[in-house]
């Protein structure tokens, strides 16, 4: 196993070679950027004191992955076919779809070296694909095919299982 994240499209609902993919689709990741949350703190001075105060939150409502590809091209054949979709690029009609025809969750579980599954996990909601950066292909470049995957998403949260 040469990953330490799976990404796991939840009710992914594109089309990839004339099958519709309704179910789930895990990518295998090297790497992932988890998202930024933090509070914006407020200041307020009173009887010449400076006071702090934990403000709204804030999130980076982006999600970046790189993904390995294999030889089925399972990742270039569902970004394709998701990029296309929610632009309603086949059909001519143009304009984005509906959020609810290009719009899932997705869960981000990690992996310790041992390969076991770490106990907490986030899950995306709203999660769509903004970008498929460009791979670079040829005998000079190793063997490995990496996608890097940009996302943009409703909010997050993060989960945990009930391991000991």
């Amino acid at each position: 196993k040469r990953y330490l994240y799976d990404l796991e499209l939840i009710g992914a609902n594109v089309i990839v070679n004339n099958t519709i993919i309704t179910d789930s689709f895990a990518m295998q990741c090297n790497a992932a950027q988890i998202p930024l949350l933090q509070n914006d703190p407020i200041e307020s001075i009173f009887k010449g004191q400076k006071k702090y105060f934990r403000g709204m939150p804030e999130m980076t409502n982006s999600l970046t992955v790189t993904c390995e590809e294999k030889e089925d091209q399972a990742i270039l054949l569902l970004t394709d076919a998701w990029l296309k979709q929610s632009f309603n690029v086949e059909t001519g009609s143009g304009g984005a779809l509906s959020p609810s025809g290009y719009k899932i969750d997705a869960r981000l579980t990690m992996y310790e070296q041992d390969k076991q599954a770490l106990a907490g996990s986030i899950l995306f909601k709203g999660l769509f694909l903004v970008n498929r950066e460009t791979a670079q292909l040829g005998w000079s470049q190793n063997e490995r095919v990496d996608y890097n995957l940009s996302f943009k998403y409703d909010y997050f949260k993060t989960e945990f299982s009930n391991q000991n």
